[in-house]
Formats: structure tokens, C-alpha cells, sequence
């Protein structure tokens, strides 16, 4: 049975019994990453499947970016300020609370992280030695999440050669990028 997000964030709703967000944040912190068990594909990170987010939602697993786009609708249903960080090799989120911020890795068990560390991953992630002791993180456009998604398409599906889907995917990739 896959899981419907306004069900999922209901689940966290019910929970809380304060105002507090930090509340919040736990709450959804234990149901999306300990009880429902969203975790990262280490298994079989370029499966095409990871990028679509009914699949994700079925088998609870997928890469950084979709796992991403299930923190933030979640979240977004349950009253919290989420954005997309657009962190070379590795799509994080942050969650702007009312006198924080955290940046979560989805894709390691909401993990939390300090703008150095994700610094240092960005580094590690593309062996880009300069993103070391650069501010990497940037806001990501609704626009750009759609196209970072879609470029994970074509890497897949140019993994298991079929053509076909990556023309269909590379067709809506340029439309995106032409209508920056």
C-alpha cells in the first residue's frame, strides 16, 4: 500500500500537543526516518525509480533529492518552513524554524548538519577542493529541483540504455532549461 503524504503528516500532526516546532520537527524526524523507515537506495542508487516519488512513497526508499521532496511536503502540511539546498552531489533541505536553522540530509536519516560539514560533503561528493572553504549552500528554485530530477532520469536511464525514455526526459530537461 503506498502511503499518501496528507496521511503522513497527519500522523506527525496528531502527535504534538504544544505549539512548538522543535516538537514538530521531532515528531516528524521519528515517523518519516524511524517508524516509516525512509532511508537513502545504497542498494541500487540509480534504479530510475528513485526519482519518481510514488515509488518512493511505496517503497519508502529513494536518492537525496526525492527523499528531499518528501521531507518538504510533509513538513509543508505540517505548518514547517522547508527549502531545497541545491549542495553539489548531494540534495539537502533546510528548515528554517523560528530562531534556526537545520539542515537535514534525507537520504541519511534526517540527519542534521552544520554548514561546514555539508561543505566538506560537497567537497568529498564532487573533489571540488575550493566548495572546502566555500558557502555551498544555495536555495533551490522550484524549477531547479524539477530539473536536477529530471538529469537523474537521464543518468539512469543511460545506465540501462534505453534511448527512448532518455530522449522523452531530455526533451523536458531543455524545455526547463530554455525557460530560465
Amino acid at each position: 500500500m503506498t502511503l499518501e503524504l496528507a496521511d503522513i503528516a497527519n500522523q506527525v500532526c496528531n502527535r504534538v500537543v504544544s505549539d512548538s516546532s522543535r516538537a514538530l520537527t521531532a515528531h516528524l524526524h521519528q515517523v518519516l526516518f524511524e517508524e516509516l523507515g525512509f532511508r537513502g537506495n545504497t542498494e541500487n542508487f540509480f534504479d530510475p525509480k528513485n526519482s519518481f516519488l510514488p515509488y518512493v512513497l511505496e517503497r519508502k526508499c529513494g536518492i537525496p533529492i526525492t527523499l528531499a521532496l518528501v521531507y518538504k511536503l510533509v513538513a509543508g502540511r505540517c505548518g514547517l518552513d522547508v527549502v531545497g539546498l541545491n549542495t553539489p552531489g548531494h540534495f539537502l533541505v533546510r528548515l528554517n524554524l523560528e530562531n534556526e536553522r537545520m539542515i537535514v540530509d534525507c537520504f541519511c536519516g534526517g540527519e542534521l548538519l552544520s554548514a561546514h560539514e555539508v561543505s566538506s560533503r560537497a567537497m568529498m561528493m564532487t573533489g571540488c577542493q575550493e566548495l572546502a572553504d566555500s558557502p555551498v549552500i544555495e536555495v533551490a528554485t522550484h524549477r531547479q529541483w524539477v530539473t536536477r530530477i529530471l538529469a537523474n532520469l537521464i543518468h539512469a536511464f543511460s545506465l540501462e540504455n534505453r534511448p527512448k525514455d532518455i530522449a522523452a526526459v531530455s526533451e523536458l530537461h531543455d524545455v526547463l532549461k530554455v525557460a530560465y
